[in-house]
């Protein structure tokens, strides 16, 4: 992802900048302005040094002065100074690239763990709920051991006609119990 910018088609590369301008305003237009003043600088230069050597010093004087120097450096370092502040721009902009992109995935990492997050406790609930349920059954029929020690000889009739238990009616009160179970 180190050069994601140089990947990016020239519509691409637009794009970004216009994204980058949006989000970095402030930083953005002082690159503007470089670039400006370095292209200006470059203009500036190639007029200058054009007269010098035509008009004033190779034609008059026949040889080179200082004036000739002064462009060149001026032409030199408006252009190398217009590649550098172009440099950086695209590696401030292909930085926010790579950052939007790690962003990306963060959020694409926190979904995935939301989800696993909710399976899981949906699954826990599920498991409580069974176990939930084992401990009620138990809880019940713990109930109706006790219960039903308690009850009459009739209610445990009752209970055992209810369950449709055979020769219910000439069984005794332990015999309906342990039917009942």
């Amino acid at each position: 992802m180190k050069n994601k910018y140089q990947r990016l088609s020239k519509e691409e590369k637009i794009n970004a900048k216009k994204e980058y301008a949006k989000r970095h305003d402030v930083v953005y237009n002082k690159f503007d302005r470089l670039k400006k003043v370095c292209i200006f600088g470059i203009i500036y230069s190639v007029i200058i040094l054009t007269v010098d050597i035509l008009y004033k010093d190779v034609l008059l004087t026949g040889s080179f002065n200082i004036n000739i120097l002064l462009d060149c450096g001026v032409l030199i370092f408006s252009v190398f100074f217009l590649m550098y502040s172009t440099k950086k721009l695209e590696s401030l902009i292909n930085n926010m690239l790579v950052e939007d992109l790690r962003q990306k995935q963060i959020k694409e990492w926190q979904k995935e763990e939301k989800k696993t997050t909710k399976k899981a406790t949906k699954k826990e609930e599920k498991e409580e709920v069974v176990e939930e349920k084992k401990e009620t059954k138990k809880a019940t029929k713990k109930e109706e051991k006790v219960d039903l020690s308690t009850k009459t000889v009739a209610e445990l009739k009752e209970m055992a006609k209810a369950k449709k238990i055979e020769g219910y009616t000439s069984m005794k009160k332990a015999e309906l119990i342990d039917a009942l179970k």
